[in-house]
C-alpha cells in the first residue's frame, strides 16, 4: 500500500501537470483562433525552449549538490 503522503504528492503532481498543460494548450489555441499566428508561434517556441533550458539548468544544479 502506498503511504498516504506519497499518494497525495503523486495526485497533486499529476493533476497539476494536467492543469498546466491544458492551460498552455488553451492559450495557444486561442492565439491561433484570433488569428495571431506570430504571437502563437512565439508563445510555443518560448515555452518549449524555455522549459528545456530551465530543465537542463536544474539538472546540472542538482548534480552539483
Amino acid at each position: 500500500m502506498i503511504e498516504e503522503n506519497l499518494r497525495v504528492a503523486l495526485m497533486i503532481r499529476l493533476l497539476g501537470g494536467f492543469a498546466t498543460f491544458s492551460t498552455f494548450s488553451m492559450d495557444l489555441y486561442n492565439l491561433i483562433n484570433k488569428p495571431l499566428y506570430l504571437r502563437a508561434i512565439s508563445y510555443l517556441l518560448i515555452s518549449v525552449i524555455g522549459s528545456l533550458i530551465f530543465f537542463v539548468l536544474g539538472h546540472k544544479f542538482a548534480n552539483l549538490m
